[in-house]
């Protein structure tokens, strides 16, 4: 029963704040059906699903709607959720339209009055078409012809899309600078909404040739003549620049917070690391287990905690959806920054500590047993292999798979109780040649 207790007390916590709160909403209705024929009115919220889906009606309240092709020319007085694979929007939208396919046509006489969001393969905007707010698309084919009142913010194309992902990578240290995959697309350079591959080629082309001294150099769509060795100097200082800069960051990144692991859990940190050093194949296999899996369950508990929102909300308890809602995605928040952690900083910080120990006992045994600035020099050199242009990242992606299984291959026994002399690392040979002497 002990083991229960808390359990219990928070569902009976949980459903005494519900209770308590306000009543006005529980008056809400919801109601499933396929279609809404014209001419009929419904004042509550809506859930369509069929094969093809049709409104053509009005809804004074939120629509949401699932199935294979949706048709919505009637009007919805609340916001609009779609999932399908084809979705045709003609009509009035008083709220925000979150929409979720294949192909998207907002045809004239759609007008979503605040933001709208798309992420599929296409999207078609035509002549009269309105949207309040903001657009938001990733996709990879964009025809956008009718109003937006403020922004714009698409991510079009798939040359776009990598282009973004591998900023992005960068910019997080997962990966290490290059200068040819840097310029992917040349400075000024930037894939249109309405630009297809077929007139996107002859421009990246052009800009190949560039890159290689050997064309004219786009600079605010205008053509300036190439100094090949001009721009290679030019481009080999950048170069360094970048270089040094991702090497500081990662190397600041691994001494702040390996520094506070070497002084808060010294003792664990040793320990991981000596679970690296004796079973590194099973802490490779075990680290990429985790590191697969544990962004795969991330997204099914974000999905999970979305749709249990989403449920409540629909069957007219909105105060318990947002209750839950908000602890769901804080625990899943607070989780997935831990993972990340683990895999950006924590396991490169085992690895460093391994290297730093191991090349001390090797080279300077006398200060073997200084744990700051054995930790120092291992992170130092870690920094400097993974900053290797087109290595580094095998290097990186080897070190976090070895640290982050050695880290969950621990995790299992630190969360035990523990005994009077607590886990203690197995001596290896190391150490008991460190010891004879």
């Amino acid at each position: 029963m002990k083991t229960y207790k808390p359990a219990i007390v928070f569902a009976c916590l949980l459903a005494a704040l519900t209770l308590m709160l306000p009543d006005a909403a529980f008056a809400r209705q919801v109601e499933y059906a396929g279609s809404v024929p014209a001419g009929q009115v419904l004042d509550q919220n809506m859930i369509l699903t069929d094969t093809a889906v049709s409104m053509d009606g009005v809804i004074n309240g939120d629509l949401l709607a699932i199935g294979d092709s949706v048709t919505i020319n009637g009007e919805v007085k609340g916001s609009l959720v779609v999932v399908a694979k084809s979705i045709t929007l003609n009509g009035p939208v008083a709220g925000s339209a979150y929409i979720a396919g294949l192909t998207l046509v907002l045809q004239p006489k759609a007008n979503v009055q605040r933001d709208a969001y798309f992420v599929g393969n296409r999207i078609e905007t035509q002549d009269g078409s309105a949207v309040g707010r903001d657009l938001n698309v990733i996709s990879l084919e964009a025809d956008l012809k009718g109003s937006v009142a403020r922004d714009v913010n698409a991510q079009v194309g798939p040359l776009n899309l990598l282009q973004q992902a591998y900023r992005f990578a960068i910019s997080r240290g997962w990966l290490p600078p290059s200068q040819g995959a840097n310029r992917l697309l040349p400075s000024g350079f930037q894939l249109t909404p309405a630009m297809n591959m077929a007139s996107a080629l002859p421009l990246l082309r052009e800009a190949a040739l560039v890159s290689e001294g050997r064309g004219a150099a786009l600079t605010a769509g205008r053509a300036m003549t190439s100094h090949p060795h001009q721009s290679s100097t030019g481009t080999d200082a950048s170069s360094w620049q970048a270089w040094a800069m991702a090497f500081l960051r990662n190397l600041a990144g691994l001494l702040i917070l390996g520094l506070l692991a070497v002084w808060l859990v010294p003792a664990p940190l040793n320990w991981a690391a000596e679970m690296a050093r004796t079973n590194a194949a099973q802490a490779l296999l075990t680290g990429l287990l985790v590191l697969v899996v544990g962004w795969f369950l991330a997204v099914i508990a974000f999905l999970a905690v979305l749709a249990l929102t989403v449920f409540l909300y629909w069957v007219s308890l909105p105060n318990l959806a947002f209750l839950l809602g908000s602890l769901g995605f804080i625990a899943l928040g607070l989780a997935i920054v831990v993972f990340w952690l683990s895999i950006v900083y924590f396991s490169k910080i085992i690895i460093a500590a391994l290297a730093g120990k191991l090349l001390f006992r090797r080279f300077l045994p006398k200060y073997a047993g200084s744990r700051v600035w054995s930790f120092v020099v291992g992170a130092l050199l870690y920094a400097l292999l993974a900053s290797i242009p087109y290595l580094g990242w095998v290097i990186a992606l080897v070190v976090t798979l070895l640290g982050l299984g050695a880290l969950w291959m621990i995790s299992g026994t630190l969360s035990k109780p523990k005994t009077t002399e607590g886990p203690q690392p197995v001596a290896g040979p190391l150490e008991t040649q460190a010891a004879s002497e």
